[in-house]
């Protein structure tokens, strides 16, 4: 199965990707925290950390931090971006995302399902489970999700442009994949999906300027009232959704 090398991850690849400034991913799970601990805090484990914008927003609240990737560029950067805090910043691959028993109330896993295998994925799980505490809470995004990126790539195959995402996305999943993984692991509590308002023409890079401008209009027809309607509903919010979320912990599992 395919796996993806870290030099992938370079300085230009998170210079490039979006900033916590405006993106959502990082508001979201700003307020799930605050909604959950209200105001308590705890140990914090950011698995995938990039730039360090979650494990900053935790550490501004007086969160006990650790942040882990394995893209010595994201260390590097995390390290800039959190110089002011103490986190403890360390560059680990899956099989060294190893801690002692019940070390943190928090595990987050923002946009990295994604870029690991099953086998990646299960090998995580199982170090997890022994180090979030029986109460803690894990809180996953990921995007695109299966049949979202199966419509995408149709209608891009059918133009000629290769998807830049088939360097380093190997493993979308669906709702179904998602909470069977979770279940398995025992794992309990909320899932959902997501979609993201303006997202297709936010994929489509602006030299191809006619595809842009066809997702634009894609764009504004599903983002309508009666667009929202058809697509945020079942079956085809299995194709439309952007992100699937989990907020999920261990309460009633035997483990």
């Amino acid at each position: 199965m395919k796996t993806i090398d870290p030099s992938i991850y370079n300085d230009f690849y998170f210079r490039e990707i979006e900033g916590h400034e405006d993106y959502y991913v990082f508001a979201k799970v700003k307020k799930i925290v605050e909604d959950i601990f209200k105001g308590k805090v705890g140990s914090a484990l950011d698995v995938g950390c990039g730039r360090g914008e979650a494990l900053k927003m935790l550490a501004e609240k007086d969160w006990e931090c650790t942040g882990v990737d394995y893209s010595p560029s994201a260390i590097t950067r995390a390290k800039k971006n959190l110089k002011d805090f103490r986190v403890n910043l360390e560059a680990r691959g899956v099989p060294q995302i190893i801690y002692p028993d019940k070390a943190f109330d928090l595990v987050l896993f923002l946009n990295v399902w994604e870029h690991l295998n099953d086998s990646e994925i299960d090998q995580f799980f199982t170090h997890l489970v022994k180090f979030i505490k029986k109460d803690g809470i894990f809180i996953i995004q990921t995007s695109p999700t299966r049949y979202q990126v199966r419509l995408g790539h149709f209608f891009l195959k059918f133009l000629r442009v290769r998807p830049a995402s088939l360097d380093w996305h190997v493993n979308e999943q669906s709702f179904f994949s998602f909470s069977d993984k979770l279940r398995k692991y025992g794992f309990s509590g909320k899932v959902l999906m997501e979609r993201m308002p303006n997202f297709w023409a936010s994929q489509v890079e602006g030299k191809y300027a006619i595809l842009k401008n066809m997702a634009r209009l894609m764009d504004f027809i599903i983002d309508s009232r009666v667009g929202r309607f058809l697509v945020d509903h079942y079956p085809l919010n299995l194709f439309f959704a952007t992100d699937l979320w989990a907020v999920v912990s261990l309460k009633e599992a035997d483990n």
